[in-house]
């Protein structure tokens, strides 16, 4: 359904003019105005401004969710898509407020849960995440699932060393998990970029877990304490609020 949504919204944003696109990033009332005049159809218009705000929550930004939850709560209003996103706003804050629990739930997937006997296959995508937090103890790490062939990972892959240049005296990590056996870029190696590349057990391991289904590039932003504290496609290293959240995570090493 929010797929659907999600590209009839971005047909009629093709329309638009560059800045008036940027003004609607940062003015969700106007995107609603304007998406409102764009269908008669009443169900339609919900589910395109319903599509915008779950962008929010898929990019764990729940405080711009709060900032216009009346918002949206004023103009969605049929019950399955108003739950479905309300529902969704409850485990991003929890998340939020605690990520260590589904940090937690996604790292132990394949691990019984205390007091459970049966026993699991080993996750193989998860062993090869698990091992790279714990390679790097007292890190921050930055992860990029993607692919040599994906356009928008070859975009990102000048800002992404740019980003290796930056930090290379700082204790971050950054790695990249590819879907395929492509040639490794020789000057990311020198920069300290690490490339592993999935096999088909690790990448069907992470994939139902992280949603990659949903398209790549894909990040992972873990702690010093090897918990996931960030994760998504909005995570990519040209966007500048990706730099503060390294940032933020690297200052709390050294309190």
């Amino acid at each position: 359904m929010f797929e659907l949504s999600s590209n009839i919204c971005y047909w009629l944003l093709r329309g638009l003019d560059k800045e008036e696109v940027l003004r609607f990033v940062n003015d969700y009332p106007a995107l609603v105005d304007f998406l409102k005049k764009s269908t008669k159809n009443e169900l339609l218009r919900q589910m395109l401004i319903s599509h915008f705000y779950n962008q929010l929550l898929e990019a764990n930004d729940v405080a711009k969710f709060e900032e216009y939850f009346d918002n949206f709560n004023e103009n969605v209003t049929y019950p399955l898509l108003k739950l479905s996103i309300r529902d969704r706003y409850v485990l991003k804050k929890a998340y939020q407020e605690n990520p260590k629990t589904l940090s937690d739930a996604i790292l132990k997937a394949d691990q019984p849960r205390d007091g459970q006997s049966i026993v699991l296959k080993e996750n193989e995508g998860l062993k090869l995440l698990r091992s790279i937090i714990a390679k790097e103890e007292g890190k921050v790490v930055y992860i990029t699932i993607g692919a040599t062939w994906c356009p928008g990972v070859m975009h990102e892959t000048p800002f992404q060393k740019r980003m290796a240049a930056d930090y290379q005296r700082k204790p971050l990590r950054i790695v990249n998990f590819y879907m395929d056996n492509g040639a490794d870029d020789m000057e990311s190696a020198l920069l300290g970029i690490e490339t592993f590349h999935l096999t088909d057990a690790q990448r069907s391991g992470l994939d139902p877990i992280l949603h990659l289904g949903r398209g790549i590039p894909f990040y992972i932003l873990i702690d010093k304490e090897g918990v996931i504290v960030d994760f998504g496609e909005h995570l990519r290293p040209s966007v500048p609020e990706t730099k503060e959240k390294i940032d933020e995570h690297l200052e709390d090493l050294f309190h």
